[in-house]
């Protein structure tokens, strides 16, 4: 069985219409025989470090093989140090968008967030994050590309706008998926660290 991990972007649902274009193409999916299930979870917008580690805690506590996050939750899911995950067009400074985009709430914690991403690149965790970015983007565009791409260097440009197409969301599970997965298998890697819970995890994300 492989479970996926879908996050939502800024204000959206864990079981809208972007899990449910995805959950379409997972059952269309070759993954080499087994079936995929497909899993979705809430988070707290105004507190980044908390959706984080619980992002990351429900991640070990379920074995999933890989996160999938949108806009925002591409944000969270890359800063989901030491786990296998895509960012879809990430909302990569979060401080800077959201405000732009009618969200209120504190900026520190977001700000934080930014500062830290990409700490374990270079210790193993750059090839476990994954971008996709649209470039018919109509709210980012590519302009975060360059500096997703300077920490994880692993990117696809996928078809559609900012929001999950029905294109994007096949060419993510019946060919980016399928191909990361079959990957993340043949090397266990840096992936696995942090499997004997949350404890090690904040260990890790609050390194310095």
């Amino acid at each position: 069985m492989i479970k996926i991990l879908y996050i939502h972007g800024y204000k959206g649902q864990p079981n809208g219409g972007s899990f449910q274009k995805l959950s379409k193409y997972a059952e269309q999916a070759d993954f080499g025989g087994e079936k995929v299930e497909m899993h979705s979870i809430d988070y707290d917008e105004n507190d980044p470090y908390k959706a984080v580690r619980d992002i990351q805690l429900y991640y070990y506590q379920n074995d999933i093989d890989l996160i999938i996050g949108s806009s925002l939750g591409g944000f969270l899911a890359a800063s989901c140090y030491w786990t296998r995950r895509i960012a879809v067009n990430p909302c990569w400074l979060p401080s800077v968008e959201l405000p732009k985009i009618g969200y209120e709430g504190p900026l520190k914690g977001y700000e934080s967030c930014e500062s830290h991403m990409g700490h374990f690149c270079g210790r193993g965790d750059e090839s476990l994050c994954i971008g996709c970015f649209a470039p018919e983007d109509e709210i980012l565009g590519l302009k975060y590309k360059e500096a997703f791409s300077g920490m994880f260097p692993q990117t696809y440009e996928i078809p559609g706008g900012h929001h999950l197409s029905e294109e994007a969301a096949e060419v993510i599970m019946t060919q980016i998926a399928p191909k990361l997965i079959a990957g993340f298998k043949a090397s266990e890697g840096p992936g696995q660290i942090v499997s004997d819970g949350l404890s090690e995890f904040e260990r890790l994300m609050h390194a310095q």
